[in-house]
């Protein structure tokens, strides 16, 4: 009996650990469920149902850097989530997304002007923004 009751207690105790999350400053998680629904924590400390819902992302919620490499010129562009409910979907390849599009867009760049680092980040914005991702900020250097 005595056996039985330290399980349980021990089986509780373990559950009371995994059902605690403490989300970092910056940072938020979405949580999948089993039926499919999905929720977000947002930095705080949360409690989570360990056997109901996993955590499906952590999305960082500070800016990121993409280096691209052209033909002669390097261009970074600064990019950050800004919806992490949109994003979620595509938070995984988000960087080869972007990236891969910045790249298209640059090969139709003749020359590496402010106007022409603007417009690439008009575009992007435009096919992304609604996604929850957004292009800060895009700079030039020659290599």
């Amino acid at each position: 009996m005595t056996m039985v009751f330290i399980a349980l207690l021990s089986l509780a105790l373990l559950l009371i650990v995994f059902s605690v999350k403490h989300i970092p400053v910056g940072m938020v998680y979405t949580l999948q469920r089993a039926n499919g629904r999905a929720r977000l924590l947002r930095e705080g400390t949360h409690l989570v149902l360990p056997l109901v819902e996993r955590v499906r992302h952590k999305i960082s919620l500070t800016g990121r850097i993409l280096e691209l490499q052209g033909e002669g010129q390097s261009v970074r562009l600064y990019w950050q989530v800004i919806d992490p409910i949109q994003a979620d979907g595509l938070i995984d390849q988000a960087e080869a997304l972007l990236g891969n599009e910045a790249q298209d867009l640059l090969k139709s760049i003749d020359k590496m002007s402010p106007a022409s680092l603007e417009n690439l980040k008009g575009v992007l914005n435009a096919r992304y923004t609604e996604r929850g991702l957004r292009v800060i900020r895009v700079e030039s250097s020659s290599n």
